[in-house]
C-alpha cells in the first residue's frame, strides 16, 4: 500500500520591522549630524583656502604685538600707572579703565580715546582682507560638490540636503570661533599680564575688563558668519564655487563699502543703506557694548567739534541692539534659503 506525499507550503516569515520612536530618530539624526560636522572640521586642515583664512587671522596679531613690544609698551604702561597713582583702580579715569581704553583702541575701539598703532584690528577683521577669504572658503560649500559630482553621492546616503548644508556650514562657524576666539584673548591676556600684572592689578582688571575680549570675540564672529551665509546662499544657487565666490564678493563689498559713500553724498535719500553694511554694523555693536557713556560722550564732542560734515558721518550709526537684530536676521535669513533652495534643485 503505497503512501501520498503531502506537499507543506512554507510561507516565508515576514520580517519584523520595528518602527524607529521619534526620539530616537532625532538622537541618530543629531549622532550623524555630529560626525559630518566633525568631518567637515578635520578635513578643512588639508584644503589651502583654510591655511590661508589661519594665516590671515593671526597675522595681524603678530604685526600689533611686534608693534606693542617693540615701541608702545613703555607709554601705555605709563599711562596706567599715572592713572592708578592720580585716580586709584576703580575710578572713573583710574587704572583699569585707562587700561580698557589703551586695549580697546588698540583694537581699533576708540573715538579719540587713549589708544596706540594697531587700531586697524577691528578695521581689518571687519574689512576687505576677511570678506575675500570668507566669501573663498564658503563658495564651495554646496557649488564645490555639485562641481566635483560628490553631491549624488552624499544624497544617495540616508542624509539630508539641509542636513548637508548646516552640517558643512557649523564645521566652518566652528573652526572661525577658534581662530577668533585665538587672536582676540591671545592679545588680550598679553596687554594684561605686562600691564597690570607688574602694578599689582591683575585680577581686578581682568575681572572688570573681560568682557572686552568677548565682545570682540563674539560681534566678530557674527560678522564672520553672516559673510559666510551670504556667500553658501549663492553657493547653492551657482553651480561653480569660483563664480559663486566672485558674485558674492562684489555683492558684499558694494553694501559693505560703496553703500557709505551714497550716504555721506545722498544724505537721507540713501539712508537704508547703512543696514547692509555688515561692517558697519559689527563696529557699532563694539563700540557702545565695549565705551558705554564715553562713546555718546565721544559722539558729542565731534558733533560740536565738526558740525554738519560730523553729523553726516554720524547718522550712518545704527542702534546696537537693532544691529545685532540685523546680523542675526541676514544670518538666518540666508542660510535658510540656501538650506531650502538645495532641498528643492534637482541633483545631477
Amino acid at each position: 500500500m503505497s503512501k501520498k506525499r503531502v506537499k507543506t507550503r512554507t510561507v516565508p516569515e515576514k520580517p519584523i520591522t520595528v518602527e524607529e520612536s521619534l526620539s530616537d530618530r532625532a538622537v541618530n539624526l543629531l549622532n550623524q549630524s555630529i560626525r559630518l560636522c566633525w568631518e567637515e572640521v578635520k578635513n578643512a586642515y588639508r584644503t589651502k583656502s583654510f591655511v590661508a583664512f589661519a594665516a590671515l587671522m593671526v597675522l595681524p596679531m603678530i604685526i600689533i604685538l611686534v608693534s606693542y613690544a617693540v615701541t608702545q609698551y613703555p607709554d601705555m604702561f605709563n599711562q596706567v600707572q599715572i592713572s592708578l597713582f592720580l585716580n586709584g583702580i576703580y575710578g572713573e579715569d583710574g587704572a583699569i579703565l585707562t587700561f580698557r581704553d589703551i586695549f580697546a583702541g588698540t583694537m581699533g575701539i576708540s573715538t579719540g580715546l587713549r589708544g596706540g598703532m594697531g587700531g586697524f584690528a577691528t578695521i581689518y577683521y571687519l574689512g576687505v582682507p576677511i570678506i575675500a577669504i570668507v566669501t573663498i572658503l564658503t563658495s564651495g560649500i554646496i557649488a564645490g560638490d555639485r562641481e566635483h559630482g560628490t553631491l549624488p553621492i552624499y544624497v544617495s546616503k540616508p542624509v539630508y540636503k539641509i542636513q548637508l548644508v548646516l552640517t558643512k556650514f557649523l564645521g566652518f562657524a566652528f573652526i572661525s570661533l577658534i581662530l577668533t576666539g585665538l587672536v582676540y584673548y591671545t592679545m588680550y591676556f598679553i596687554f594684561a599680564f605686562s600691564i597690570l600684572e607688574p602694578l599689582g592689578i591683575l585680577m581686578e582688571g581682568i575681572s572688570y575688563t573681560i568682557y572686552v575680549p568677548n565682545n570682540l570675540t563674539m560681534v566678530t564672529w557674527l560678522f564672520i558668519l553672516t559673510v559666510g551665509s551670504v556667500t553658501t546662499l549663492f553657493s547653492s544657487i551657482i553651480d561653480r564655487p569660483i563664480l559663486a565666490g566672485v558674485i558674492a564678493l562684489i555683492y558684499l563689498l558694494v553694501v559693505s563699502f560703496f553703500s557709505s559713500f551714497l550716504m555721506f553724498f545722498l544724505g537721507s535719500i540713501a539712508d537704508a543703506l547703512k543696514y547692509l553694511d555688515l561692517g558697519g554694523l559689527a563696529t557699532n555693536i563694539l563700540n557702545v557694548n565695549i565705551l558705554g557713556f564715553e562713546y555718546y560722550q565721544a559722539i558729542w564732542n565731534i558733533i560740536s567739534s565738526f558740525g554738519f560734515m560730523a553729523q553726516q558721518l554720524l547718522g550712518q550709526l545704527v542702534d546696537p541692539t537693532t544691529a545685532t537684530t540685523i546680523l542675526i536676521s541676514i544670518l538666518l535669513v540666508t542660510l535658510g534659503a540656501a538650506c531650502i533652495i538645495t532641498q528643492i534643485r534637482e541633483v545631477k
